[in-house]
Protein backbone atom coordinates (compact mmCIF):
# COMPACT_ATOMS: atom_id res chain seq x y z
CA UNK A 1 0.00 0.00 0.00
CA UNK A 2 1.33 3.39 -0.69
CA UNK A 3 1.58 6.55 1.16
CA UNK A 4 -0.97 8.17 -0.87
CA UNK A 5 -3.39 5.14 -0.41
CA UNK A 6 -3.07 5.41 3.03
CA UNK A 7 -3.67 8.97 3.17
CA UNK A 8 -6.81 8.52 0.94
CA UNK A 9 -8.03 5.95 3.29
CA UNK A 10 -7.35 8.01 6.52
CA UNK A 11 -9.29 10.76 4.63
CA UNK A 12 -12.38 8.77 4.02
CA UNK A 13 -12.27 7.43 7.54
CA UNK A 14 -12.08 11.31 9.35
CA UNK A 15 -15.25 12.07 6.37
CA UNK A 16 -17.13 9.08 7.59
CA UNK A 17 -16.86 9.80 11.58
CA UNK A 18 -17.45 13.20 11.32
CA UNK A 19 -20.83 12.40 9.25
CA UNK A 20 -21.33 9.48 12.50
CA UNK A 21 -20.62 6.63 10.04
CA UNK A 22 -20.99 3.37 11.88
CA UNK A 23 -21.08 4.90 15.10
CA UNK A 24 -22.67 2.91 17.37
CA UNK A 25 -20.69 -0.21 15.34
CA UNK A 26 -17.13 1.59 16.37
CA UNK A 27 -18.41 2.15 19.71
CA UNK A 28 -19.37 -1.30 20.30
CA UNK A 29 -16.60 -2.67 18.94
CA UNK A 30 -14.19 -0.24 20.44
CA UNK A 31 -15.46 -1.18 24.01
CA UNK A 32 -14.57 -4.74 23.40
CA UNK A 33 -11.39 -3.67 22.71
CA UNK A 34 -10.80 -1.75 25.59
CA UNK A 35 -11.38 -5.46 27.78
CA UNK A 36 -8.94 -6.80 26.13
CA UNK A 37 -6.12 -7.76 28.67
CA UNK A 38 -2.72 -7.88 27.64
CA UNK A 39 -2.73 -11.91 27.07
CA UNK A 40 -5.46 -11.65 24.71
CA UNK A 41 -3.52 -9.28 22.99
CA UNK A 42 -0.76 -11.56 22.68
CA UNK A 43 -2.59 -14.44 21.08
CA UNK A 44 -4.40 -11.99 18.84
CA UNK A 45 -3.46 -12.71 14.71
CA UNK A 46 -1.49 -10.15 12.80
CA UNK A 47 -4.39 -9.43 11.10
CA UNK A 48 -6.31 -9.03 13.93
CA UNK A 49 -3.97 -7.10 15.88
CA UNK A 50 -3.71 -5.10 13.21
CA UNK A 51 -7.67 -4.19 12.74
CA UNK A 52 -8.17 -4.07 16.76
CA UNK A 53 -5.88 -1.51 16.53
CA UNK A 54 -7.31 0.66 13.50
CA UNK A 55 -10.84 0.38 15.36
CA UNK A 56 -9.02 1.98 18.35
CA UNK A 57 -7.58 4.74 16.48
CA UNK A 58 -10.53 5.65 14.87
CA UNK A 59 -12.16 5.94 18.38
CA UNK A 60 -9.10 7.87 19.27
CA UNK A 61 -10.16 10.15 16.82
CA UNK A 62 -13.64 10.50 17.78
CA UNK A 63 -12.68 11.34 21.23
CA UNK A 64 -10.38 14.27 20.19
CA UNK A 65 -12.88 15.76 17.90
CA UNK A 66 -15.55 15.89 20.81
CA UNK A 67 -13.25 16.94 23.73
CA UNK A 68 -11.90 20.06 20.85
CA UNK A 69 -15.34 20.62 20.71
CA UNK A 70 -15.52 21.08 24.33
CA UNK A 71 -13.18 23.11 24.72
CA UNK A 72 -13.78 25.73 22.41
CA UNK A 73 -17.55 26.19 23.92
CA UNK A 74 -15.35 26.76 27.29
CA UNK A 75 -12.92 28.93 25.35
CA UNK A 76 -16.28 30.79 23.81
CA UNK A 77 -17.90 31.01 27.38
CA UNK A 78 -15.01 32.41 28.71
CA UNK A 79 -14.97 29.46 31.69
Amino acid sequence: MTNQSLVDGKTTELKQLAQGANARELQVQCAQLLNMNSQEVRRLSNGDLIQNLQALVRKERRVTVEVLRHLREIERRQL
